[in-house]
């Protein structure tokens, strides 16, 4: 019998069987929605500029033009890519925004702006304000709970993002489901609705998260 296993957003599910094998039955269930909320972007006098998500630069991307000399920090390998596709270089690039708050604050004292959804985490402003950083965070986009009905059995659930999480359970309960989750902040959120064991990769990026999964059913 194949191995159901719901992911909570859209994904290619012919992508998902080349990486994890037939033996799996790729489901998915979309529990937020994303929606870049501005047009034009001002970024004034500011010249270091944080991404902590892909859907930040793709809200960014048409929108604003950045100075000759910024400097980008960003969390996850994808964000990143993202950036420099647009012909961006970037200083620093993190596991997760603690990490990448740790790293930055290496630096000296800089106002810094983070495109951010209207669901971000107080990580970044807290650390760096803190230190004594001018932070700017600056809304591009917004994150919209679904609060969808899992109305198909899974033998594992798969969560992306806080949001997701808080989604998920609105209406949906996790009873014998194997859990998996991408990285530290997402885990530790699942962490507040449940004692069961989550697996998480500790890269956020859907390839670890993938290689993860397969080596749980491995072991």
């Amino acid at each position: 019998m194949k191995t159901r296993i719901l992911f909570t957003k859209e994904l290619s599910k012919e992508y998902i069987q080349q990486q994890l094998g037939d033996h799996f039955d790729p489901l998915f269930l979309p529990v937020i929605s994303i929606n870049p909320v501005k047009e034009d972007i001002n970024t004034g006098d500011c010249k270091h500029f944080i991404f902590t998500s892909i859907q930040g630069v793709k809200a960014i991307k048409e929108n604003v033009n950045f100075p000759s000399d910024a400097q980008f920090y960003v969390v996850g390998e994808k964000s990143q890519h993202a950036l420099e596709a647009l012909g961006y270089s970037v200083k620093i690039v993190a596991k997760n925004a603690l990490e990448l708050a740790d790293k930055i604050q290496c630096l000296n004292p800089v106002k810094i702006m983070h495109f951010c959804s209207s669901k971000a985490l107080s990580t970044l402003r807290d650390k760096l304000t803190e230190a004594g950083f001018d932070y700017i965070e600056n809304v591009v986009y917004e994150t919209l709970p679904l609060y969808p009905v899992q109305n198909t059995p899974a033998d594992a659930l798969v969560f992306f993002s806080p949001s997701g999480v808080e989604s998920f359970m609105k209406n949906n309960t996790i009873v014998k489901e194997r859990l998996f989750a991408i990285g530290e902040t997402t885990t530790n959120s699942l962490r507040s609705f449940t004692d069961k064991n989550i697996i998480k990769s500790e890269h956020e990026t859907l390839e670890d998260l993938l290689r993860v999964i397969k080596d749980s059913y491995n072991d």
